[in-house]
């Protein structure tokens, strides 16, 4: 074959996977993530072709409310939710080829030709839509959901708390593609695992003083993760939102330290780190399944003195600890970047299900050691919504005798308007390049 047939079948399979996965994700309850690590795993595939039909399926998805917008202008007389869902999916990846990726409209008609010939007439019209025009008959709200490809709760919740620039800012950042971190894993490896890592070619980290201990990956992801020390757990991919939360809790050596929501155990490796494997470290989880993947990677990761149990947080089942981590089950819309399905599958029903779990944990460990003076503890949730921070603390501390704990180590106060603004603090993607993510550290008082 000449290099252009071998480039052309390249693209087909790339195309044709990527439907597939489009198809699979729309007809279940999946996450886009483990259905790719499924259709690897199904399908004897070459590395290029995988990580193109990753490319494409992750881009279709973070853009989707921008592409369905073309469809719904170009369907017609069809509702694109009347299309059969192969059909739509065809459709979305044309339209992202064409408008992202400046593929020629004579090549898409081409391909599409071949595959499902009622999709020609729909992609002709959608070839000749007027973005701007069309967006500018709709409300401010709507415009930036379909420009900027978020739901418009999340755009509503944002422009209310971060007003128009920054909501802009953000949303536009959550379409870019994620920053990565390492840092040594000290209880199998000594810090200097660091400075090897930066002299493998091709692999380049940026360290912050300010941020001691983790390094942001300029280049060189994939070489990290085909590395022996990465195989062999002596280097950790984190994200640093996630590092410096655990660091807020500050657990010290000999401590009486509870991981009330562990799974899947990267912040209960750097707690136990940080203790220098001294005291008592517990971690709970109670999902079976991520209990039981945490625990047995727990002990590839240096943790066989760390106490796993299944359990659930809300109940109390660790009496008498020093500290305590709560990171609690959230939306993860503070994840988009990295997992941009997430964003479209948050609704109100869902939203309100996940805060009464938040509420149960965060109000059962605070009752419980109500009488415990001095034991302290950090909320926190992978989360760029209100509803999932600042409401939550504020709903308990008026409730609990609890102070509040300054977080210096944290730059940013938390949303305006609640009482416990200027003492929690946020991250954000577009600011501290790290998944947006809420923490509270509160001190039980006599």
């Amino acid at each position: 074959m000449t290099s252009d047939n071998v480039r052309l079948a390249h693209e087909k399979s790339i195309r044709e996977g990527t439907l597939k996965v489009l198809n699979r994700l729309e007809a279940g309850r999946q996450s886009l993530r483990s259905i790719l690590r499924d259709y690897r795993a199904e399908n004897a595939i070459i590395t290029t072709i995988f990580a193109g039909i990753e490319f494409l399926s992750i881009s279709i998805i973070r853009f989707r409310n921008t592409i369905d917008f073309y469809l719904s202008r170009g369907s017609g007389p069809l509702n694109k939710k009347k299309l059969p869902s192969s059909t739509r999916n065809l459709l979305r990846i044309a339209i992202y080829q064409f408008y992202w990726t400046n593929v020629p409209l004579s090549v898409i008609i081409d391909y599409l030709s071949q595959l499902d010939r009622q999709c020609i007439p729909i992609m002709k019209r959608i070839g000749q839509v007027d973005i701007g025009k069309a967006l500018a008959r709709l409300s401010n709200e709507e415009r930036l959901s379909i420009d900027l490809s978020h739901p418009t709760f999340l755009v509503r919740t944002m422009l209310d708390n971060l007003g128009e620039n920054e909501t802009i800012e953000l949303l536009a950042d959550n379409n870019n593609v994620p920053s990565s971190y390492i840092r040594p894993n000290l209880l199998l490896s000594t810090p200097e695992i660091i400075e090897e890592m930066n002299e493998i070619d091709g692999i380049d980290l940026e360290s912050n003083p300010v941020e001691k201990g983790i390094f942001r990956i300029l280049t060189g992801l994939s070489q990290i993760v085909k590395s022996v020390p990465f195989a062999s757990n002596k280097v950790l991919i984190q994200d640093k939102a996630s590092y410096l939360t655990a660091r807020v809790l500050d657990p010290k050596p000999g401590e009486f330290v509870w991981d009330a929501c562990a799974a899947p155990g990267m912040k209960t490796q750097l707690l136990w780190e940080l203790m220098k494997q001294e005291g008592r470290l517990v971690a709970t989880e109670i999902n079976p399944a991520r209990y039981q993947v945490a625990k047995d990677r727990s002990k590839d990761l240096g943790l066989e003195d760390v106490e796993w149990r299944l359990e659930d947080a809300s109940k109390n089942p660790v009496e008498n600890a020093d500290k305590i981590l709560i990171d609690a089950p959230c939306t993860s819309t503070g994840m988009v970047r990295s997992h941009p399905s997430y964003k479209w599958r948050l609704n109100k029903k869902s939203l309100f299900s996940i805060m009464t779990i938040q509420n149960k944990i965060l109000e059962g460990v605070l009752s419980a050691y109500s009488r415990s003076p001095g034991t302290e503890i950090v909320y926190a949730t992978c989360s760029i919504l209100p509803h999932e921070g600042e409401s939550q603390i504020d709903s308990v501390i008026d409730r609990y005798n609890v102070e509040l704990v300054d977080i210096p180590e944290l730059d940013r106060a938390g949303y305006t308007d609640f009482a416990c603004s200027k003492k929690v603090r946020r991250l954000f993607p577009h600011t501290h390049r790290t998944d947006g993510f809420f923490v509270a550290k509160m001190r039980i008082m006599p």
